[in-house]
């Protein structure tokens, strides 16, 4: 273990410096600018994938993997603050229409699973390591934003008894590690692998309907 080598889910802690720091530099763009900040930052982290030597080091490469999610969730949260385009957009979606797009999504996503390798989903490997490319991860931002935005149209906006807990984000995502594999571990000795996975969105679904979020 190295201090430039952030073990486990720690890769989020200099991530998160890393998306704090460029604020400044982001919080100015308007209009068209933001949208080719947005865009050059996709095609940052689509074109990093080829390069084999960005890896674990300081966590660049799922810096910049995740880099995009972190620009467009700061950029629709200012553009709510205007009532600008996006915020309209979101404020129009129908919540029947996010809900069978929803439901769509996690079914293809459950029934390609299998051809799946979970590692792509890390943002730690180059395309080469482990046979994939730019079009599978072009393909998972576009499912993640999809499905993000239908899961907060569908959110509960009502207060529950774990919504103080869901907006303290950090001690959340520092605690969660030990309770996913505890949680694995049970699955693998009960469950078969698909039906594991079933339960994971189940439980993910449940939770989206308990925690309290206000409206982007």
């Amino acid at each position: 273990m190295k201090l430039t080598t952030p073990y486990g889910h720690l890769w989020y802690m200099p991530a998160l410096a890393v998306c704090k720091i460029s604020i400044p530099f982001i919080e100015a763009s308007q209009g068209k600018k933001q949208w080719l900040i947005l865009i050059g930052s996709v095609l940052a982290a689509l074109l990093s994938g080829y390069d084999g030597t960005v890896g674990y080091y300081m966590s660049l490469s799922r810096i910049i993997t995740f880099y995009p999610y972190f620009l467009f969730g700061y950029y629709a949260r200012k553009n709510k603050e205007s009532k600008g385009k996006w915020y309209i957009f979101f404020s129009e979606l129908d919540r029947k229409k996010c809900k069978a797009v929803l439901i769509g999504c996690i079914v293809l996503l459950f029934v390609i699973s299998p051809l799946v390798d979970y590692r792509w989903l890390y943002g730690s490997y180059s395309y080469s390591q482990i046979g994939y490319g730019a079009v599978y991860r072009l393909a998972g931002y576009f499912f993640g934003v999809t499905m993000s935005l239908c899961i907060l149209k569908l959110m509960s906006r009502k207060k529950s008894f774990v919504s103080k807990i869901g907006r303290k984000s950090m001690y959340v995502y520092l605690g969660h590690a030990p309770g996913v594999l505890l949680f694995n571990k049970l699955c693998e000795k009960i469950y078969p692998l698909q039906l594991q996975q079933l339960l994971w969105v189940w439980l993910a679904l449940i939770l989206q309907k308990l925690i309290y979020v206000r409206n982007l």
